[in-house]
């Protein structure tokens, strides 16, 4: 509606322009003018959801995660109103009898004297390169660090923007402070200190690493605090690791799967092949397993929204495979307030349903599920399935299921309870698209998590 609004002002409304009546201008130039203020509002909105911090959460109770894929819409339209701006200005100049492209270039005829013109074209045709075509899927899905980096080119554009049109600062200022804030905060937390007490490269028929750490957070002026602790976050969130010794450029997202009330901060990070970043650390976790303490490590986040139990009876929490990270961050943070009283009384049940290959992965959480089968809360359920238990028996002390489970069955208890429970999902797409159609049939709230950003 504010897009609609501002075309139909700035094209029709707007009698003047630069003391030249709107209606004696030439369409070409009316387009020009109209698609640089749009372009210019395009570019206050799609800065609002790159902010990793960001008021989304706390306004919304919706992650920066959730919200990226706005700046994605937003940026392609920005590009392409650019090219409608430019294209106008290259028709305005070949109707006058410049030559549009000398013009386009060095500005020889029309306002020469305004430099700001050439500083803008140069500045767009680069972008077009590094927010353009360096942002396209396949860039982003195989080089990500081309594609990050590259991308930070759009600071000089908002920069030249500010210079070229007078009255953008009313649009890009606000998102741009913002963004602004949220860079000194990330920056803040990647100079935390963190202790790395044990970092194992887990045979549990994937290959998976288990790393566990405190941080040393910085204090005003940057002092650091004398003892050290768990992160502070919220089950279900996540940050980015970089680890140096890997590689310096990179920063990769993982969920946390401890719960605030353990004494470490922990991740099960699941190796994703030789040659990758998760290939790599596990390669580091097998030779520096008894010497965790030499690793370093930065961390920034965390990041990401939590179950609200203010909103929910009933959790059910469907996951497959290392898709469990951030479910067992959750059930687990729920069985520990339990255990000290503090889970809200509203909840009548938290239930996972965990789905895997091979069921030796079962075991990276085994002290979790026997802690909560031994306690035996009514309220806590565990459903484990291997749907390949036959090609690797396994004997561990955690009880489960072969073959695939019949997840319309087990949630459809939930279906009573309506909105107030909620089904949460993280694994494959099959997964994914199962689960989504049982809630929507099951007539109950449904929530998904995804890295494919």
């Amino acid at each position: 509606a504010l897009m609609v609004f501002e075309v139909v002002y700035w094209l029709y409304m707007r009698p003047v322009w630069n003391g030249s009546l709107q209606s004696e201008l030439y369409w070409s130039e009316r387009l020009a003018r109209t698609s640089g203020q749009i372009a210019s509002i395009n570019m206050g909105l799609l800065v609002l959801p790159v902010a990793r911090n960001s008021l989304w959460v706390a306004s919304l109770g919706i992650g920066w995660d959730a919200m990226i894929k706005w700046h994605t819409y937003l940026g392609t339209i920005f590009l392409g109103l650019a090219l409608v701006h430019m294209i106008c200005w290259m028709k305005l100049y070949n109707t006058d009898d410049y030559g549009w492209l000398t013009n386009l270039l060095w500005n020889t005829d029309y306002k020469s004297d305004n430099w700001t013109v050439n500083l803008q074209v140069y500045t767009v045709l680069t972008v077009l390169v590094t927010n353009g075509a360096l942002s396209m899927n396949y860039i982003r899905r195989n080089h990500f660090e081309v594609f990050h980096y590259s991308h930070h080119a759009s600071i000089a554009l908002f920069g030249t923007t500010l210079w070229h049109a007078n009255s953008a600062w009313y649009y890009v200022l606000g998102g741009l402070s913002l963004w602004f804030l949220d860079r000194i905060m990330r920056t803040t937390q990647a100079y935390r200190t963190v202790n790395v007490q044990s970092i194992q490269a887990l045979d549990c028929g994937d290959d998976i690493t288990n790393i566990s750490y405190s941080v040393n957070p910085l204090t005003l002026f940057g002092m650091k605090a004398s003892a050290a602790q768990p992160l502070e976050y919220v089950s279900g969130q996540y940050v980015f690791l970089n680890v140096p010794s890997i590689s310096a450029w990179e920063w990769h997202p993982f969920t946390i799967s401890s719960a605030p009330g353990d004494a470490l901060t922990t991740h099960h990070i699941k190796a994703m092949g030789e040659g990758t970043f998760t290939g790599k650390l596990f390669e580091l976790a097998k030779t520096r397993a008894l010497v965790a303490d030499e690793v370093v490590m930065n961390v920034e986040g965390p990041f990401g929204v939590s179950i609200d139990l203010a909103k929910y009876d009933e959790v059910v929490l469907v996951v497959g495979g290392i898709g469990v990270t951030p479910a067992h961050s959750l059930f687990r943070d729920f069985l520990l307030r339990r255990e000290a009283g503090t889970l809200p009384a509203n909840v009548t049940s938290v239930k996972l349903i965990w789905i895997v290959r091979y069921p030796q992965i079962l075991s990276i959480f085994e002290d979790t599920c026997k802690q909560a089968l031994e306690a035996n809360y009514p309220e806590f359920s565990l459903s484990l399935w291997a749907d390949k238990a036959d090609e690797k028996p396994y004997e561990g002390g955690v009880p489960f299921n072969s073959g695939r489970p019949d997840i319309a069955e087990l949630a459809s208890s939930s279906a009573a309870a309506g909105m107030r429970c909620l089904m949460f999902h993280c694994g494959p797409p099959g997964l994914e698209r199962a689960t989504m159609k049982i809630a929507m049939e099951l007539g109950i709230d449904y929530r998904t998590e995804t890295f494919a950003l």
